[in-house]
């Protein structure tokens, strides 16, 4: 796979899109050091200042636009994988938050954000890194958290860059060679976020799935239990359902390469 790497760059998911109109070769991978106008799903403004990983992987895929649809966690999978390698001291503190979020104690550390055009996508990952959350925008300081704040210590930010690209290229190439394995189905649902909670997840123009999330299907849905049964949403934001209790963090980890 090619690498590219800018200082500074509006958005690593544009560039690749770019390149591929250019018709460069794929696969290639960009990195930033910084990104002007990054976004992540649903067009939302993405703050990516240095020491994070801004990360764009382009590709032909063989799959099926059904099958992509649980690329966003394939890719998280990968993002989690790195971190693990990074602080493998913080375990379960490291959550899956469906369908493409990384959560540290909660708090959101990476997004992920696929787009498709024709056989081409661009897979792109943003992990707060070595900064603290009061480099991001006052507004989601309740809900974001990085790595550095995390850890309680810095955090090698090219090495933390290097374990992300190997981790979400090897989940993308077992992906497009197996589709979801029930291997790596299960590795998610051990970290999915909320698992066995009472939550809402709302899809769009007012509808709204209630229920226990039970675990993920093998096509990455999210698998919810209501009145008895099981029912798979390939698609949506998943909140916790009103009322219900929100789960505790932990403290710093010791810091160091794996």
């Amino acid at each position: 796979m090619r690498r590219v790497h800018l200082d500074t760059i509006d958005s690593t998911n544009e560039e690749v899109r770019r390149l591929v109109r250019e018709g460069c070769a794929l696969p290639i991978a960009v990195t930033a050091t910084v990104q002007t106008g990054g976004r992540g799903r649903h067009g939302r403004a993405w703050a990516s200042p240095a020491g994070g990983v801004w990360l764009s992987i382009g590709w032909r895929t063989a799959r099926t636009m059904r099958e992509t649809g649980a690329l966003g966690m394939v890719l998280a999978l990968g993002v989690v994988r790195a971190v693990d390698g990074v602080a493998p001291g913080m375990g379960s503190r490291v959550r899956i938050k469906w369908p493409n979020d990384v959560l540290v104690d909660g708090q959101k550390v990476c997004g992920v954000v696929c787009e498709r055009a024709g056989d081409v996508v661009v897979g792109g990952v943003g992990v707060n890194g070595d900064f603290g959350v009061g480099a991001l925008p006052e507004g989601v300081h309740e809900t974001a958290t990085t790595l550095r704040d995390a850890m309680g210590c810095a955090v090698d930010a090219g090495d933390l860059t290097e374990r992300v690209v190997e981790g979400v290229w090897g989940a993308v190439g077992v992906f497009e060679a197996h589709g979801v394995r029930e291997a790596e189905r299960a590795e998610v649902e051990s970290r999915l976020a909320m698992r066995g909670e009472a939550v809402r997840i709302e899809i769009g123009r007012g509808e709204v799935v209630e229920g226990v999330l039970a675990g993920i299907g093998s096509d990455g849905s999210a698998m919810v239990e209501r009145d008895g049964e099981r029912i798979g949403v390939s698609m949506g934001e998943v909140v916790r359902a009103r009322g219900a209790g929100v789960g505790g963090g932990g403290g710093g980890v010791g810091c160091g390469r794996a």
